[in-house]
């Protein structure tokens, strides 16, 4: 560690700023109000920063984990839980994560499908990690240095609520599936306080060798095991207990380190090898692998398939972006896939340069803190490093290239670093000679001391806190639903295929029918070739009765990017509605040249040859075939304004779109509840007369009509109708519950 130089106590906030104790020795003092105090600002700030969370709805991935798992309804599914995968629908997602699961069973139990329960149970681990945080640094600290006691606990409340404010964390709170990154911390940051006490107890000589150290030792590891069940970067706590051996005792030189190590290696450090191996056991038998089989797209992460120079390059910059975040949380959202972080192919890239710069500020801090023996620092540092390599993508590409869930392990140390700042400019009190905040006087005291002995920090510091504390507020209302987390995600990351294609569904949803295909386009000039995208254009085209522009289009990317496969698919399907049998069938005898197996396309080239052949047999008959779908611009464009309350403007579109012969069921619905509203039977029966003639084996729209006979007096019409309803389908209650009503009636 380099020769020690002799200094005296100063105002530093490293742990050579003073003497150190026994810290198998309790303090001889009474209670600390500030033990209580503290926690109780850390609960008090954090629900309201994240109060606004709890009205919020289920959001992203909510709907596939939460809502769509049908293991969750039934608490006694508990065994079934523990042998699935996380991701009850895509098997080969390669995540297992039990223990997170039967979290949102217990949830189901109490309040079913509320979301407000879910996140209320979200917030509450959250705050209990926050204080976790606090008893760790607080015993991490305390110890280190008897005239500095006092300010050592502040540093530790300073940090923990610096943690628990955090804008990045939004999205591990307020999305309720982020409860994998709070249940990981909170088993994570018990197994490590629990080793802290073990550590203490086996330095008492009167303990040693009892049955306390053991037991914590055994607690410390169970926790370790059910911090793996709740998300798999839980395997960083393996150097952990190292990090704390090295904080506590960093009075050592590198030789006593070394020896340390050897001795704790063999008589600590292997029992955790226990629930590691239990759970990459565990892990197999239900996965059938230790690591995973998903085979990561490039969409989700961009480095998953680029070669390792590219892969490294773009790692240094998604730590630089992720240390920006940490410390200027402005721009947040919720997706950073492709193409929102490009890859990076060479090393002429200032940004790419400047991430390696500030990479290697980094790990020249932690080297010179560990030889200064500048305990906070060094844990702060050492920390980040160590559960953010899991999540770099510079040694292994994850099933996504960046997240702010993921940052929230790992925000811990940079929350102790952030703090850091705010201490080293600490002045001693002038009325004591000594430390700013002495213990020895009453708390008012000592509180006006610690504003008089720091007065360009608190101010700092507070102006820090009511940034982050607003920043929170305000991202949480970004997560009220889906609409308004993908409208947030547009203006951040727009050159994500993913926000882009999600929020044209989104706009879709709301009847924003030009909206939602403009975003589909911005999507499809992103990545012309993907799939999910090509299919919902095509939708879009269809739904909007605009086939001529589709055409165009899909024909327009063919033409700029030739080497793309599934335009030329939805292509040849828009042909094909369009009559145009022909030019479908070259498209399709191309795409199957690329996709030979796609079995979709195999059934509509044999179906379009059928109609080719069909067409040349009768060709008096082929304009009859092709159909007007011009019908559906008017009818959304109505819909829309009667979404909008806007009647009589609705009526007209609808009624431009019935003179086009429209062929849905939806529309005759539509406008016949229209007419109903406005108290036009006649012309409400004569539209539901038309649906049920169209859709003779449709029971909505025959009920329907039958209300319009029940409505008029016309009983008997309406009672055949609601039988020949239930002769259709005799499980369909509305006509039953009707039958019965007009039976009580006694009319005949």
């Amino acid at each position: 560690m380099g020769k020690k130089r002799k200094r005296e106590p100063s105002s530093r906030t490293g742990r050579d700023a003073c003497p150190t104790k026994d810290i198998s020795q309790p303090q001889e003092k009474g209670f600390d109000p500030t033990l209580f105090y503290y926690p109780l600002i850390i609960i008090i700030l954090t629900i309201i920063v994240y109060a606004n969370s709890i009205q919020n709805q289920f959001t992203h991935d909510d709907v596939v984990i939460i809502q769509r798992n049908e293991l969750i309804q039934d608490i006694r599914n508990i065994g079934k839980i523990f042998l699935s995968d996380y991701w009850v629908v895509d098997k080969d997602a390669g995540l297992y994560r039990p223990l997170v699961v039967f979290s949102y069973a217990i949830n189901y139990l109490f309040n079913e499908f509320d979301p407000a329960g879910f996140h209320l149970v979200n917030l509450f681990i959250h705050i209990l990690n926050s204080l976790l945080v606090f008893l760790i640094l607080y015993y991490l600290f305390k110890p280190a240095c008897a005239l500095h006691a006092d300010r050592e606990t502040l540093y530790a409340f300073v940090s923990s609520l610096i943690f628990a404010i955090h804008p990045i964390h939004t999205e591990a709170v307020s999305g309720i599936v982020g409860r994998a990154e709070l249940m990981a911390v909170f088993f994570f940051a018990i197994a490590w306080i629990v080793y802290i006490l073990f550590i203490y107890k086996n330095k008492n000589k009167s303990l040693r060798g009892g049955r306390m150290p053991a037991l914590l030792l055994s607690v410390s590891l169970f926790s370790f095991f059910l911090t793996l069940l709740s998300k798999e970067n839980g395997i960083t706590f393996l150097l952990i207990p190292l990090l704390t051996d090295i904080v506590l005792e960093s009075h050592m030189d590198i030789k006593a380190y070394l020896s340390m190590f050897i001795k704790n290696l063999m008589t600590r450090y292997i029992y955790f090898l226990i629930p590691l191996i239990s759970y990459f056991g565990l892990r197999y038998i239900v996965l059938g692998s230790i690591i995973g089989i998903r085979k990561i797209s490039f969409i989700e992460n961009v480095t998953a398939t680029a070669d390792i120079f590219p892969r490294i390059l773009t790692a240094f910059t998604l730590f630089l972006k992720y240390i920006t975040l940490l410390l200027f949380p402005i721009k947040l959202t919720l997706d950073y896939s492709f193409n929102q972080i490009p890859l990076k192919g060479t090393l002429y890239d200032l940004e790419v340069l400047f991430s390696i710069f500030i990479a290697i500020i980094f790990i020249w801090g932690l080297i010179y803190s560990f030889r200064k023996k500048d305990v906070k620092v060094f844990l702060g540092l050492a920390f980040f490093f160590i559960t953010y390599s899991v999540i770099s993508n510079l040694i292994i590409p994850i099933g996504t290239i960046f997240g702010e869930r993921l940052i929230y392990t790992p925000s811990f140390g940079f929350s102790i670093l952030i703090a850091y700042p705010f201490f080293t400019i600490w002045r001693s009190s002038p009325t004591t000679g000594k430390d700013a905040c002495p213990t020895t006087i009453p708390l008012t005291t000592r509180i006006r001391l610690c504003i008089k002995g720091n007065p360009i920090g608190l101010p700092l510091l507070i102006s820090l806190i009511l940034f982050y504390s607003i920043r929170t507020i305000s991202r949480n209302n970004d997560w009220k639903d889906n609409y308004h987390l993908f409208l947030s995600a547009s203006k951040v990351s727009p050159e994500s295929l993913k926000v882009r294609s999600n929020m044209g569904v989104f706009y879709g949803q709301r009847g924003l029918y030009d909206e939602q295909l403009i975003e589909f386009k911005k999507a499809e000039a992103i990545y012309p070739d993907d799939k999910v995208v090509n299919k919902n254009l095509y939708a879009g085209f269809m739904q909007m009765g605009v086939v001529e522009e589709g055409i165009a289009f899909f024909e327009g990317i063919i033409s700029a990017t030739p080497e793309a496969v599934y335009p030329r698919f939805y292509l040849a399907k828009i042909y094909a509605d369009n009559m145009e049998f022909e030019k479908s069938i070259q498209q399709l005898e191309r795409f199957l040249e690329l996709v030979p197996d796609h079995e979709e396309a195999k059934r509509l080239l044999e179906i379009n040859r059928g109609k080719m052949e069909f067409i040349a047999k009768n060709p008096q008959i082929t304009s009859s075939l092709k159909t007007d779908l011009s019908w559906r611009r008017d009818y959304l464009k109505g819909k829309r304004l009667m979404m909008d309350k806007d009647i009589s403007g609705a009526l007209k579109y609808f009624e431009e779109a019935l003179k086009k012969d429209p062929i849905d069921l939806e529309f005759f619905n539509d406008l016949g509840y229209l007419y109903l509203n406005l108290g036009k039977l006649d012309k409400a029966e004569d539209i539901f007369k038309r649906g049920v003639t169209r859709f003779p084996q449709n029971v909505i729209i025959r009920n329907n009509l039958a209300s319009i006979y029940f409505k008029k007096g016309r009983y008997h019409e309406a009672e055949e109708e609601w039988k020949t309803c239930l002769r259709l389908d005799p499980t369909f209650q509305n006509a039953s519950k009707n039958l019965a009503i007009l039976k009580g009636m006694e009319i005949r």
